[in-house]
């Protein structure tokens, strides 16, 4: 994808809309309305580069992923840890069913996190050991008969 670069300082991405590739600011930055990387429907990553990145009030990070457990991945680099206080997370389901798990984290951010993180009945989110990544996984009890 290509580099969208905005140059500035306090910026704020707000509405509905995809970014798809990298975005580079060289500042502040805070997502408001709705993200999904990659696209509706399908599963890719977008990078972020910035000094800081925030999520307004009211701001969805939305998730597609697939019954084999793909899932988007949004990667930001920056200065400042990202306070997940104010994440909120919705998963699109690409092919209308839950995987047993997912692959990878969701979110990772250079610098680390810091505020709660996100719930969502019937997904749990929790950070790695190195404090850089965001994890999911399906809550509830997954029993397979033979």
């Amino acid at each position: 994808g290509a580099t969208l670069n905005l140059a500035n300082s306090g910026m704020r991405l707000g509405g509905v809309g995809v970014i798809a590739g990298t975005l580079s600011n060289a500042g502040a930055l805070e997502f408001g309305g709705e993200t999904q990387p990659g696209g509706a429907k399908v599963v890719g990553t977008t990078e972020i580069t910035c000094t800081s990145l925030s999520f307004a009030t009211g701001s969805r990070l939305v998730l597609d992923i697939d019954k084999n457990g793909n899932c988007d991945k949004l990667i930001v680099n920056a200065n400042a840890p990202l306070d997940l206080s104010k994440l909120v997370v919705s998963i699109s389901l690409i092919d209308g069913q839950k995987p047993l798990g997912v692959n990878g984290s969701i979110l990772e951010c250079s610098s680390g996190f810091t505020g709660a993180v996100p719930r969502l009945p019937g997904w749990t989110f929790s950070v790695d050991a190195t404090g850089k990544k965001l994890l999911i996984g399906r809550s509830g009890i997954i029993m397979v008969v033979r």
